[in-house]
């Protein structure tokens, strides 16, 4: 980041279901729009990382000085999460007990519930299956009835699995949706051309 804290991840690299061991490329480009345009309000604020895989905006968020930070995933990937943050620990920057690392099902109601307040709910590339935008959604939802304020973000590229159409069907109802236009995000990561590359606010109706 720009504050001087250099974020390291190490992944596998392997691209099979549910895809957590790579970070994409909507992670780097939603995450550096987090350091140009949204630094101020993430200061402070308890993040939740939600499908986290390798912890790329959790991570940055606790590099722009996020108070507290929850990386969560399924199973497969909570021990490579817990080791991106043994690793920012070792650099030096990242203090213990900032980040912290939860499995977490979407279908399970009560842990989502039981996760607490957030101001700013973080995801990357979760919709790229049509069958997981409902228990996102309620995800969603569960979150924001704790904290209707909270700020949504969601980078994501279209790969042709999962169209504009489903996203509005999915969470139009409950949330507000907008695209994050190309000038807030960073200069060197501007989605201009690669139309197909999409940041996405949502807020609570």
């Amino acid at each position: 980041s720009d504050l001087g804290k250099p974020v390291f991840l190490r992944e596998t690299g392997e691209m099979e279901y549910p895809y957590g061991d790579t970070t994409f490329v909507a992670a780097l480009v939603t995450a550096k729009c987090m350091e140009y345009s949204f630094k101020k309000t993430i200061k402070n604020a308890r993040v939740i990382e939600l499908g986290a895989g390798t912890g790329t905006l959790g991570l940055v968020s606790a590099a722009l000085g996020a108070k507290e930070v929850i990386l969560t995933d399924l199973d497969v990937s909570i021990e490579q999460l817990k080791n991106n943050v043994e690793l920012n620990m070792k650099s030096g920057w990242l203090k213990s007990g900032i980040v912290k690392v939860r499995e977490l099902d979407w279908f399970s109601a009560e842990d989502v519930a039981n996760l607490g307040h957030f101001d700013f709910i973080l995801g990357s590339e979760l919709w790229f299956d049509e069958d997981l935008l409902a228990p996102l959604n309620q995800v969603l939802k569960t979150l924001t009835k704790i904290n209707p304020n909270a700020v949504i973000l969601m980078g994501y590229q279209d790969r042709l699995l999962v169209d504009d159409t489903d996203i509005s069907d999915a969470f139009s109802k409950c949330f507000h949706l907008e695209r994050v236009k190309s000038d807030l995000m960073d200069p060197e990561f501007r989605v201009v051309a690669n139309k197909d590359l999409r940041i996405y606010r949502m807020g609570r109706r």
